[in-house]
């Protein structure tokens, strides 16, 4: 099976998570969607000062209810990424994936 699609499709994924890799690879290969893997930020190894730099605790918890933890803060810096490929690029869109999708066969 073939699907034609006009967005690029990006798979955010942790460096080491390489059984998830394959994982996704295999779904994605089985709709005959092209894509890549984006390398996802690894929040546990940013330093408090860069997490400083980007996150404002009083508005999480204000917004949210609840501070984030760091690999929640990795992985919106994994999606702001790709957010900002789409604006430089003047892409009309992009299909963004985490490792660990589920994708049903009738989508």
């Amino acid at each position: 099976m073939s699907c034609k699609h006009p967005f690029p499709v990006r798979v955010i994924s942790l460096e080491n998570s390489v059984d998830r890799h394959h994982y996704v690879q295999a779904q994605l290969d089985g709709f005959g969607l092209r894509h890549s893997i984006t390398k996802g930020v690894e929040g546990n190894i940013l330093s408090s000062g860069e997490i400083e730099k980007i996150y404002d605790r009083t508005t999480a918890l204000s917004s949210r209810g609840k501070h984030l933890h760091r690999g929640e803060i990795g992985c919106a810096l994994s999606h702001i990424g790709l957010y900002q490929e789409i604006v430089n690029d003047e892409l009309e869109g992009m299909c963004i994936l985490e490792d660990d999708v589920n994708i049903d066969p009738e989508i």
